[in-house]
């Protein structure tokens, strides 16, 4: 199989060459192979390393990164791909030639997003497939290229790419195209234009719903070849409420009437609904590849208390990146505790003979207190040196700690009260300390100092808070970006600046507003707008845009700044990119909703600026 990839190697030995990771079964072997000159092994800084921030890092942008090509290019096959996880995994947990260390979570859930409780790393199976399918897009949007002409002439000439078979005898590359046309297809939505070319039934096109889950009731007439187009009022833009109550639920209904019609004929067209924009991204075709993964028989998938929600706000804690992965261990239950080591081994520690048998090193004692057993609960919220150190920590609302029995929960309760950067700082560093205290008594057989470890909380306190107090420069100056080309200054040198935003009702309707400030920073004119059936975000802010610029002209005004926080709207207005402005699914869904185009074009070529406030 891979020589078909131009491999010479096994797999085991290509990811060795490529990564420095394997070793080989036989650990005398492998040190017989690495040693140097005088026979000392010359083991790879990667194998053999303790954590440090940068490691996810090394993980996620260098080793996952070596075999990119081959996987946009190739199909890897399975039993390869496994192989690249589980030395991403070890690398990760931590190994050396004769000892490997406890994996506390799976490669798989690692691999989940960090807003759903792992840590972002890439599973190379789905991420294999989601390359794919980058290639799959670029055949279909750009069936010019020379890879499609070939494609094309030889397997899919009479059809497209989205309907084309596999064929008698397909070449491997081709096979691979397949692979990533498969996840290509699992993506895609019918935006509604003339309603010519998307079927009811066979097609994708209600929103929120999948194909398979379209509900028709049963006094509906047959729809098997049916189009879209039978439901719509000809030459109006306009549903056809009564044709969509004699075939669908009236849930169902409520979302068809909520997508918009253009004015204008326009041919329907197929998008990636993944992405705001309409195009394909390996990010997002990524995250589908693994919810598919994930809803695959045989998948173990783990109930979490937290949404994700939650985790975003972990995640965007100001403090360095050791700090955030600790919170994230006490979260998972995956901290070394006597508790988690023994039920790793499957032991049940209130049932573990204590003192120790022979040959066991490992005491289900709270090393520091010598409580029965050293339990997450009991380390950071009851244990002597805890209690101590919360009764001086200055924390706020802890009252109760003592009888709390779930950790995670009594985590998430201090998070959500939310009293200011200061106190989740303040927090996390003295959980930190008590785990550095409780490793200086293990290992070290150091006894802890109260007023040491006090005096070592409030600086660590105080280090924190210079490094994560942002900068005291005035509001409007450090809240305005040009769109990654760093902060830029308001220009109150010119009459006008407009402040456009928009909102959504769920389920009901859209509205937008603007705020118009002259030079000196005063209001001087404020505008409403309502969008009845509009409940779609990104929707709502573009067409926000829309009526703010066509207001601010038929105001005479041409020297106008817009501002905004619909950071992917702007960001596509100022990167001027050709093919969105002809053919882009924002601009598409402008035109559907009755707008001119040349309104944001010509803005652009006027010289006029949009710029990016942030929230």
């Amino acid at each position: 199989m891979l020589g078909h990839l131009g491999f010479t190697l096994t797999p085991t030995s290509f990811f060795s060459e490529i990564a420095c990771l394997n070793r080989a079964a036989n650990p005398s072997e492998q040190m017989a192979n690495n040693s140097g000159d005088n026979g000392s092994p010359c083991r790879s800084p990667l194998v053999e390393r303790k954590y440090h921030a940068g490691t996810p890092f090394i993980i996620t942008e260098k080793d996952a990164a070596l075999p990119i090509y081959v996987m946009s290019c190739f199909l890897l096959p399975v039993t390869l791909c496994r192989k690249l996880d589980k030395h991403m995994a070890r690398f990760w947990w931590g190994y050396s030639v004769d000892k490997e260390k406890a994996h506390w979570v799976s490669w798989r859930n690692l691999c989940r997003s960090k807003f759903d409780g792992g840590l972002g790393f890439r599973r190379f199976e789905d991420f294999n497939q989601a390359l794919l399918a980058k290639v799959a897009w670029r055949v279909w949007q750009e069936p010019h290229t020379l890879l499609a002409q070939v494609l094309k002439g030889k397997y899919f000439a009479q059809t497209s790419i989205l309907q084309a078979k596999r064929g008698s005898r397909p070449s491997w590359g081709w096979t691979s195209v397949l692979h990533g046309r498969d996840l290509l297809q699992q993506g895609l939505v019918w935006q509604i234009g003339d309603g010519k070319d998307a079927r009811v039934l066979e097609d994708r096109w209600i929103p929120g719903v999948r194909r398979e889950e379209v509900c028709i009731l049963p006094s509906a007439p047959v729809l098997t070849e049916a189009r879209v187009e039978s439901f719509l009022v000809p030459g109006s833009g306009k549903w056809c409420v009564e044709c969509l109550q004699q075939c669908f639920p009236e849930s169902v209904m409520q979302r068809i009437c909520s997508i918009p019609l253009p004015v204008r004929q326009i041919p329907d067209r197929c998008v990636w609904a993944w992405e705001s924009d309409g195009e394909y991204t390996v990010k997002s075709g990524y995250h589908l590849a693994l919810q598919i993964s994930r809803a695959a028989p045989g998948w173990k998938e783990e109930v979490s208390f937290f949404d994700m929600g939650f985790w975003k706000k972990v995640w965007g804690f100001p403090l360095p990146p050791k700090l955030k992965f600790f919170v994230w261990q006490l979260l998972r239950r995956v901290l070394p505790t006597a508790e988690a080591i023994f039920e790793k081994r499957g032991q049940n520690p209130t049932e573990v003979r204590d003192p120790p048998e022979d040959g066991e090193t490992l005491s289900p004692r709270c090393p520091v207190c010598w409580e029965p057993v050293e339990t997450l609960e009991h380390l950071f919220l009851s244990c002597r040196v805890a209690v101590d150190l919360w009764n001086r920590s200055g924390v706020t609302g802890v009252d109760g700690m003592a009888g709390v029995s779930n950790f995670a929960l009594f985590f998430r309760s201090m998070v959500e009260q939310d009293d200011g950067t200061e106190r989740i700082v303040r927090m996390v560093a003295l959980l930190w300390r008590i785990w550095k205290s409780r490793n200086w008594v293990v290992f070290e057989h150091i006894q802890y100092d109260l007023t040491c470890l006090v005096r070592q909380f409030e600086m660590q306190v105080r280090e924190w808070m210079a490094f994560v107090q942002p900068e005291q420069v005035p509001v409007l100056q450090r809240r305005i970006s040009s769109g990654g080309r760093g902060p830029v200054q308001l220009h109150l040198a010119l009459p006008f600046s407009c402040y456009v935003d928009g909102a959504v009702a769920p389920g009901s309707h859209g509205a937008g507003g603007l705020v118009i400030r002259d030079g000196m920073g005063r209001v001087c004119m404020v505008k409403g707008f309502y969008y009845a059936g509009i409940v779609d975000p990104f929707l709502v802010e573009l067409v926000a845009f829309r009526d703010a610029v066509q207001w601010c002209l038929g105001k005479g005004m041409d020297a106008v700044w817009f501002y905004g926080d619909a950071k992917g709207v702007i960001e596509k207005i100022q990167r001027r990119d050709a093919r969105d402005m002809k053919g882009g699914a924002y601009l598409w869904k402008l035109r559907s909703c009755g707008g001119s185009i040349g309104l944001l074009v010509s803005l652009l070529l006027a010289g006029m600026t949009i710029g990016w406030l942030m929230r």
